[in-house]
């Protein structure tokens, strides 16, 4: 007989540029949240399709509902990415800050360009498996070669649905300490 396999505690929720990966992620942690678990991390909130070049854009931090802008302003006629690293690392900061009081759960909107490069809320990501902290960040398709290298196989990729979040977490949440 083979012993069970313990599911994975980082989940990619791999998306496509049609699905609407801010309020999957921000409502999954509003839900988990209404029983009693105490999730930190960050979910986008975005104004417009493409906010990083035609609007703003800005990360919410789920335990507190602080708001950090992402974007910067790179004069009216600018059509590059405005990421703000400055504001990025902000919100690394505040979530450094919540991973420091060992939360049952973290979710991250996005596994992007800024982690592939190393930077962004990598050092956050390993942080979380290191110490054991479920996971659960959005992984945009075409970024997904880029992710299992970053992920080296640790992860269990889940598809943009609430359904496979829920039985994700649930089955997470029923595992023994320290399983």
């Amino acid at each position: 007989m083979t012993p069970a396999v313990a599911p994975s505690r980082l989940a990619a929720i791999v998306y496509k540029p049609q699905d609407d990966i801010d309020a999957l992620l921000a409502g999954f942690a509003a839900r988990i949240q209404q029983r009693g678990v105490a999730v930190a991390g960050l979910v986008q909130i975005t104004e417009g399709d493409d906010a990083c070049t035609a609007g703003d854009m800005s990360l919410r931090d789920v335990a507190t509902g602080r708001v950090v802008s992402i974007c910067q302003d790179l004069g009216p006629n600018a059509n590059a990415c405005r990421l703000d690293p400055q504001g990025l690392a902000q919100a690394a900061g505040l979530l450094r800050e919540a991973l420091g009081r060992r939360p049952d759960l973290v979710v991250l909107n996005k596994f992007g360009k800024s982690e592939i490069e190393g930077g962004g809320l990598a050092d956050e990501v390993g942080f979380c498996v290191a110490a054991d902290i479920p996971l659960a960040i959005g992984v945009p398709v075409r970024f997904l070669p880029a992710w299992e290298l970053f992920a080296d196989g640790m992860d269990v990729k889940l598809p943009a649905e609430s359904e496979a979040l829920d039985a994700w977490w649930n089955a997470i949440a029923s595992l023994p300490e320290g399983a």
